[in-house]
């Protein structure tokens, strides 16, 4: 969509994707905000929440430390700071392979059908995953449950687990490492919850080979 201001916006789902800010467009967002007593995240690098005045939102204790905007205009402002972050970090990730021209991430499906089960891995990116993993489950008090290790033709080693929360233990999020190959890269790991809201979206839990 384009506002008669000049922003660029669409919606998906409870999203809004916005490639260009304006006046306009941060008035609704700061107003629908404030009327429904709920807060403003973001994605990127900067995710401390916004929250704006007069709205009585309640910030999670374990996020991160929030801002107050005091009106449109300020929000305006943070907004337009991580959108552009955001298009920097965008237009590297493409640069770099992680990501397609419409913002999709590239990475391994999520389960590993039709990919060939490995027992050992020669590589050690599974061994480096599991110990990244391991030390991420240990801090929020997670329990890995079902791994499996796999060969997949165009993504190399990938390493997925079934992750389990202690305090919500129905939740269970697939945890999917892998490096690019042919290349000495860190490890990505991306993490996804089994149920989806979208039932074609959802996948299985992890089964041993």
């Amino acid at each position: 969509m384009r506002s008669a201001d000049g922003a660029d916006f669409s919606f998906a789902r409870d999203k809004i994707r916005v490639t260009r800010l304006s006046p306009g467009i941060c008035q609704i967002i700061f107003d629908i905000a404030r009327n429904t007593n709920t807060y403003v995240n973001t994605e990127g690098s900067d995710t401390r929440p916004i929250q704006v005045a007069g709205a009585a939102a309640e910030i999670p204790p374990e996020s991160s430390k929030k801002i107050v905007a005091s009106d449109a205009s300020s929000l305006c402002f943070t907004l337009t700071r991580r959108l552009v972050a955001w298009n920097r970090e965008e237009r590297r990730e493409m640069a770099y392979g992680m990501i397609d021209s419409k913002g999709a991430l590239l990475e391994p499906p999520a389960s590993p059908q039709g990919e060939v089960p490995l027992v050992a891995d020669p590589t050690g990116v599974a061994a480096q995953c599991a110990a990244q993993v391991k030390r991420m489950s240990e801090m929020t008090g997670e329990r890995v449950a079902t791994v499996v290790v796999s060969q997949s033709p165009k993504w190399g080693v990938v390493w997925r687990a079934d992750v389990i929360p202690k305090d919500y233990p129905d939740y269970v999020s697939r945890e999917i490492c892998w490096r690019r190959p042919g290349t000495k890269d860190g490890l990505t790991i991306e993490d996804r919850p089994l149920q989806m809201f979208k039932a074609a979206d959802s996948v299985a839990p992890l089964t041993p080979p």
